[in-house]
């Protein structure tokens, strides 16, 4: 797949607005394109996205609808990077991201631009630091 610094969606977490816009923000800042905010999130991961963005939080880990939405992202070859959110620990990755994800990147500027939007496949812990890429393979597309 041909790196392209446009078509990021946001999975849309109830509750997380005020930080989703912070993200969305960020996104836009690294040189990124975000779509299908408003729209039809199953066709934007089928026909137009490039990578799904998922915030990990305790709602992302106990969603069925992230589950699904990074389940079709993978089976349409698309990157998912998760964006670790305010106070989360390392260790509370959600498995469907440890299993079929591309990378986490912190809140941050700089990281953001680079693992969304320059398409790095970076695993970084919510501090910023290195983290050991789970041993399965990404995508199955």
């Amino acid at each position: 797949m041909v790196c392209q610094p446009y078509n990021r969606p946001i999975f849309p977490i109830v509750g997380q607005e005020a930080t989703l816009a912070e993200l969305k923000d960020l996104i836009l800042a690294g040189g990124c394109e975000v779509v299908c905010e408003k729209g039809d999130l199953k066709r934007c991961l089928e026909d137009t996205a490039d990578v799904l963005v998922v915030l990990i939080c305790e709602a992302a880990r106990t969603s069925k609808d992230v589950v699904e939405a990074v389940e079709l992202a993978s089976d349409n070859g698309k990157r998912i990077v998760g964006v670790w959110g305010e106070g989360e620990e390392e260790k509370g990755l959600p498995a469907i991201l440890n299993r079929l994800g591309s990378g986490t990147v912190p809140m941050d500027a700089d990281q953001i631009a680079s693992v969304i939007c320059n398409c790095r496949d970076e695993w970084l812990a919510p501090g910023g630091n290195i983290r050991k890429a789970p041993p399965t393979p990404r995508h199955r597309g």
